[in-house]
């Protein structure tokens, strides 16, 4: 990712394929079994990697504005502007107290 992060999914071949077993329409569940023709029967390692990229796909940003918000979590901001990027970030990760922050007021107040 931009920002030096990384995303990794890890899942065991028994939890993959009971995700098949769940979610494919080529799973009998009167047999018990994959139908004979499916990937998942005559290449179920191939259809594990599958299952766990997409499950990692999920976790990606979708947008600009996603990657953006997640940049922004966990900071503190005392001011409001229309871009957010734009004001400071005041986050002290050293103090433990509660962070009092006073915003302007506004046109009700």
């Amino acid at each position: 990712m931009k920002n030096g992060g990384s995303l990794f999914k890890v899942m065991p071949k028994d939890e993959c394929i009971l995700h098949g077993q769940t979610h494919s329409k080529c799973f009998d569940a009167k047999t018990g079994t994959f139908d004979k023709n499916s990937p998942w029967y005559k290449d179920p390692d191939a259809m594990c990697k599958k299952t766990v990229l997409i499950q990692l796909v999920k976790l990606l940003p979708k947008s600009i504005e996603l990657q953006k918000a997640l940049a922004m979590d966990n900071t503190t901001k005392v001011t409001v502007r229309p871009d957010m990027f734009e004001a400071q970030d005041v986050t002290n990760w050293e103090d433990e107290k509660d962070i009092t922050v006073e915003l302007p007021p506004t046109e009700e107040d």
